[in-house]
């Protein structure tokens, strides 16, 4: 069936959120395979279900955060209809300005971010952040699929173009779209629907069927513009397509405040979704640096010698542990304060 690759029972819309189970489930599958994911755009998802099932992600061709929140379910005995609210957070400054005052407000909380992250416990007092919503309906049987996105071409709160709600909104139904192709291994019907058949010129809808129809009413042909693409969806760059992880080298004399800086870039790069993976490289019985990190970052240490001379041989390994202990978008390599970037890059390089 169709949907056996991301649910292989049999669906149970009677006890299960079975929408909140695909949807987890494909985001799952896709950050499994780093290369897969950051092909498809995605710069990694954090979900939150202490109250509305939610999800937060960043996009690589998008400034913003962007919030999923599950709404409900209903079933018949041809299909389950999922519903979910979409938010857009700005983290750029430029984008901010082209908010409402009343909606900066968030940002000069302290805790804003974590109210973001946490989006299933805050959503509520985040509406003003709300731009959309998202159908998921698919059938019973697995064999078909319709997603769909609902929002407005343009709102009166937002100044700038770049926050016109259906602009703002489509990096993440391209990013669904392309993501649910890859995933079911089928090209989706597109279609966005004629403003003569919205309730409002300012209403926007666009739809991806994959597999058997859901609806047995489909629009008729004449009602819909048929796309070949989804719009704004992401080009991977040679980074993306590439075998090799993604590694930054952080090199400083002793005492000149690595980890610090790394601490600081670790905070920077987790609030907005981009996990990352840390190779330290330290002298001593202990590593204090580990567990000053956190618990959020995976840490592979390499003791007891130097990555540019003594322990070269030992840096491809660690690597390799760490990639395959972590879905981390990339990794930092700390170094010790005698090492030589230059021979570290050489270690690099073999």
């Amino acid at each position: 069936m169709l949907l056996d690759c991301l649910i292989p029972r049999s669906l149970s819309p009677e006890t299960e959120n079975e929408g909140v189970t695909l949807l987890h489930n494909l985001l799952m599958q896709l950050h499994l395979d780093r290369k897969v994911a950051r092909g498809l755009g995605w710069r990694g998802f954090l979900p939150s279900n202490k109250g509305n099932f939610s999800w937060s992600t960043r996009l690589a061709n998008s400034d913003l955060v962007y919030g999923i929140v599950f709404m409900g379910e209903e079933h018949d005995d041809q299909a389950i209809a999922s519903s979910f609210d979409l938010y857009a957070f700005p983290v750029e400054d430029e984008l901010k300005t082209q908010m409402p005052e009343s909606m900066q407000g968030l940002y000069k909380k302290d805790n804003h971010i974590q109210k973001i992250r946490t989006l299933s416990e805050h959503f509520q007092e985040l509406q003003d952040f709300k731009i959309g919503s998202m159908g998921l309906v698919f059938r019973l049987d697995k064999k078909g699929l319709n997603l769909s996105f609902h929002t407005h071409k343009r709102d009166a709160r937002f100044i700038g173009r770049e926050m016109r709600p259906a602009r703002a909104l489509m990096p993440l139904f391209s990013a669904l779209i392309q993501s649910f192709k890859t995933s079911l291994n089928t090209t989706p019907a597109l279609g966005v629907l004629k403003s003569g058949n919205l309730p409002s010129v300012n209403d926007f809808f666009i739809e991806a069927e994959f597999g058997l129809p859901v609806f047995e009413d489909d629009e008729e042909m004449d009602a819909v513009y048929k796309l070949s693409a989804p719009p704004l969806s992401y080009i991977p760059d040679e980074v993306d397509l590439s075998d090799k992880p993604l590694i930054h080298v952080l090199c400083g004399f002793l005492g000149s405040g690595k980890t610090t800086f790394l601490q600081n870039w670790l905070n920077f790069l987790h609030t907005r979704e981009r996990f990352t993976g840390v190779l330290q490289n330290e002298f001593g019985e202990i590593d204090l640096d580990t567990a000053l990190i956190g618990d959020e970052t995976c840490v592979e240490a390499l003791n007891d010698g130097c990555i540019c001379c003594s322990l070269a041989d030992s840096l491809r390994p660690g690597i390799l542990r760490l990639i395959q202990n972590t879905p981390a978008d990339q990794l930092i390599l700390e170094t010790t304060g005698l090492a030589n970037p230059d021979n570290v890059v050489h270690s690099l390089e073999r």
